[in-house]
């Protein structure tokens, strides 16, 4: 080998002990930067602190129990409306149906099933008497009955 050869520099890169040495300087600087930023969040929690933070959880778990228990009952009105809606419809067909037979009564109740006593809220139309403000179109009751069907 000559002397030429042996004083170019290594081609091999950093060392490992050197990328290692940069990286822990690199973590050091940053927790020290991180501690003088934030100091108070390497500061223990006081009782009255513990207390808060406690009770702004469960402010947050009230709250959302009360939006789960709200939306159950808003799904529960649209369902209920929904049936209501679905036995009207049926009673309008069913008063077409029956508006030939003999015995118009004893048709509705055939017809109609345990369902008979809901028909006082029903138009002859087969909408209902007096439909409230919230009442749910045909797309929203087409996807309750989807559910129902599903068994959801």
């Amino acid at each position: 080998m000559s002397n030429t050869e042996s004083s170019k520099p290594s081609k091999r890169g950093p060392s490992v002990f050197v990328i290692f040495g940069l990286f822990f300087l690199c973590a050091t600087i940053l927790a020290f930067a991180a501690k003088v930023a934030f100091p108070t969040a390497f500061l223990p929690e006081t009782p009255a602190q513990k207390q808060q933070r406690e009770n702004a959880v469960l402010a947050d778990i009230e709250a959302k129990t009360a939006d789960a228990k709200a939306k159950a009952q808003q799904q529960k009105r649209t369902k209920d409306l929904c049936h209501w809606a679905d036995v009207c419809s049926t009673y309008g067909k069913a008063r077409q149906d029956c508006a030939v037979a003999g015995d118009f009564q004893n048709c509705i109740d055939v017809k109609m099933g345990q369902e008979t006593w809901r028909i006082p809220q029903c138009a002859d139309d087969g909408t209902l008497l007096q439909p409230p403000v919230d009442m749910p179109g045909a797309i929203e009751c087409a996807g309750v009955r989807l559910e129902s069907a599903l068994g959801q």
